[in-house]
């Protein structure tokens, strides 16, 4: 149950494609090219954003998953380690913050603002990524609530630019 729910992400990848081929297709209608502009700002500050804070943060995971060559990557299920690690490289330090939940809260917000009606949808999708990586013990709890903070700051950052670079003509 909890697999399919941590891969929350990749479906709104999918989406946020789709929107935006489809911006390109309708030869950028206004409505369509804000909402393609604002997913393509969400994606840039979120990789960003996602990649730069692992590298400083450097926090180890809840479960061993990576099998390197010393036992796998240190976790606190199986190696009784827990902490962060600055600057550290490698996949072995990159629980903080989580990307999956921060590229879910990033994109789930971008799709909410511009079809606020279907915000039970937003809702479930944003809470069953949490429950999925948490299930999985893919994360701790706290690495899933920053990544969903920087997700919202993402978005709503991207939200205001895409405004900014393309106004609306009433």
């Amino acid at each position: 149950m909890f697999k399919p729910l941590s891969q929350m992400p990749v479906l709104f990848e999918v989406l946020s494609a789709l929107v935006i081929l489809s911006c390109l297709i309708a030869k950028f209608r206004v409505k369509l090219a804000h909402f393609a502009l604002a997913l393509i700002f969400t994606l840039i500050s979120a990789t960003i954003v996602r990649l730069g804070a692992k590298w400083i943060f450097g926090r180890t995971w809840p479960e061993t998953w990576l099998q390197l060559d010393s036992g796998g990557n240190p976790s606190w299920i199986t190696h009784g380690v827990e902490g962060f690690h600055p600057f550290m490289a490698g996949a072995a330090y990159n629980s903080f913050p989580s990307g999956h939940a921060l590229f879910t809260f990033a994109l789930v917000s971008v799709f909410w603002w511009r079809l606020p009606k279907l915000y039970p949808l937003w809702l479930v999708a944003m809470l069953g990524a949490v429950a999925g990586q948490l299930g999985q013990n893919y994360h701790f709890l706290g690495d899933l609530l920053a990544g969903a903070t920087l997700g919202v700051f993402c978005a709503q950052i991207s939200i205001w630019l895409s405004e900014r670079v393309m106004p609306k003509h009433h």
